[in-house]
């Protein structure tokens, strides 16, 4: 009997050792090939990254620093956060405040720049051949530097700055030490203006929830037909917008505001959007209907060929009117600028034009951009034609 019961025992033991033994090597076989797949489509994911991402990796608003940023709207974990940065070879103030060889190199960075815009220069030391004894010296160079200017909310009555040009230090490749000077900007912001957060555009980005995304489209215009100014209906008066009409501006960006016709609304202080038309570097007409302004369209050359639309507002009862209007407004423009092609923004109303001259003339290219906030969270897009963006 105890033979039996020990033969049982073992034939039992045995049976459910070799029964257990192919799930365990199956579930063995089955881990290993999971971590291999995750292995390569790591490698994979990483590399196709790196190819299609490659500037916004080397970029200082890359995402090592957007997402820590997203903690430092705090003005003591900000300022916790940069007491150990080196920051004695950087300098951080309005242009004005600048010598007048800094001021003239930013100016050759950077056209659109006045005295009001904030700037940070980074210095660095390196050897120069001089001319006249033909020896190496050493010299200051300005090696990095960031600009940017304030822009305002109207719906909130915020202020909060717009990050317009950078001119990084590709030698350095210390990434951390890059970002230095964009730490030194947000600093004078912070801690001078109380200002806490701003503003970039860039291409779009994966995992980063930006502002709002659009597209620019280019069309050619060497087929179009200038229209005739007379065929707009004689209630209607196209004019450029100057310093003796500007209040007729500001005045309908107010009633924008009251009655909500955008869910998001940035613009530069008005000095500078003055500034910018005065010196012909913007380009703007207001539509009026019996002296109230209906519509306006605001304009920049780019490249030096393409005239470019970056915002337009249309309370036009009848949208055709608001579409000949940009189109008598774009060729006053271009035919004194020599352009050759028009690049239109997809963001407030100028889906209305995007869509008129698409029935007839095929974009030449249209290029995704996003705007993203800067050391503020947003966790959702707003639709481009729900944003006014004069930037």
């Amino acid at each position: 009997m105890f033979n039996n019961m020990f033969n049982n025992m073992f034939n039992n033991m045995f049976n459910n050792m070799f029964n257990n033994y192919i799930p365990i090597q199956l579930f063995i076989i089955v881990c290993i090939v999971i971590i291999l797949l995750l292995v390569i489509v790591s490698i994979f994911f990483n590399g196709t990254y790196k190819v299609k991402y490659k500037q916004w990796i080397h970029h200082p608003l890359n995402f090592n620093l957007v997402f820590k940023w997203k903690s430092f709207y705090d003005k003591n974990n900000f300022n916790n956060y940069i007491k150990n940065i080196d920051f004695t070879n950087i300098s951080t103030s309005s242009l004005s405040n600048l010598n007048q060889i800094n001021k003239s190199f930013i100016k050759n960075f950077d056209k659109h720049i006045n005295d009001f815009d904030i700037v940070s220069i980074q210095n660095k030391t390196c050897s120069i051949i001089d001319h006249k004894s033909k020896n190496l010296i050493e010299d200051s160079i300005i090696s990095a530097c960031v600009t940017s200017f304030e822009i305002f909310n109207p719906q909130l009555k915020q202020k909060l700055f717009y990050i317009n040009n950078l001119m990084l230090d590709y030698t350095n490749l210390n990434l951390h030490t890059k970002n230095n000077i964009l730490l030194q900007h947000l600093d004078y912001y912070i801690n001078k203006n109380n200002i806490n957060f701003g503003l970039f555009k860039y291409n779009i980005l994966p995992f980063l929830t930006p502002l709002s995304a659009f597209n620019c489209y280019t069309f050619p215009v060497t087929k179009w037909r200038q229209p005739p100014s007379n065929k707009l209906h004689p209630k209607f008066k196209l004019i450029p917008l100057s310093k003796q009409n500007f209040h007729l501006f500001t005045n309908f960006v107010k009633t924008l505001n009251i009655n909500n016709s955008f869910e998001i609304i940035l613009h530069a202080n008005y000095e500078r959007i003055m500034y910018l038309i005065y010196n012909s570097f913007w380009f703007a007409n207001l539509l009026l209907f019996e002296d109230n302004v209906v519509a306006f369209y605001f304009f920049n050359i780019r490249r030096k060929s393409a005239l470019h639309c970056f915002a337009s507002v249309n309370k036009c009862d009848n949208p055709n009117d608001f579409i000949y209007a940009f189109k008598l407004s774009f060729w006053n423009i271009a035919n004194k600028n020599n352009c050759t092609l028009a690049s239109i923004d997809s963001v407030s109303h100028n889906n209305t034009i995007i869509h008129n001259i698409i029935k007839k003339t095929h974009p030449s290219t249209v290029t995704p951009f996003a705007f993203y906030f800067y050391n503020f969270e947003k966790y959702f897009s707003i639709p481009h034609h729900n944003c006014l963006f004069i930037l």
